[in-house]
């Protein structure tokens, strides 16, 4: 992670997030609602992971090092994915953002 090109209280949250996740690897992880791809890259790092991300604009600041599969689109891709196929799925800082949260 880029650390300098990421605002700080952004830098500061994923770091909380990525201390209650703890170490995992091997995994095949989703990440559902992935922003511009840090919290995604970082999980690449040991792991097999999809992102799924439905406001292209977030792709321009793409903040990542680790390789990862990127898809763009919202319930619909999340609907697609072979049921019970992750270990791990993470969905933070995306409700606030649903439009239609039930």
């Amino acid at each position: 992670m880029n650390e300098k090109t990421i605002p700080t209280w952004e830098l500061l949250q994923k770091r909380i997030t990525y201390k209650q996740l703890g170490r995992i690897k091997n995994k095949r992880i989703l990440d559902f609602g992935s922003g511009n791809g840090v919290m995604s890259s970082y999980l690449a790092k040991d792991n097999e992971v999809i992102a799924i991300e439905p406001n292209q604009n977030m792709f321009k600041d793409m903040l990542y090092q680790n390789s990862f599969i990127q898809i763009i689109g919202g319930l619909e891709e999340l609907r697609k994915q072979t049921k019970e196929s992750f270990d791990v799925i993470v969905c933070h800082n995306v409700l606030e953002y649903a439009q239609c949260r039930e």
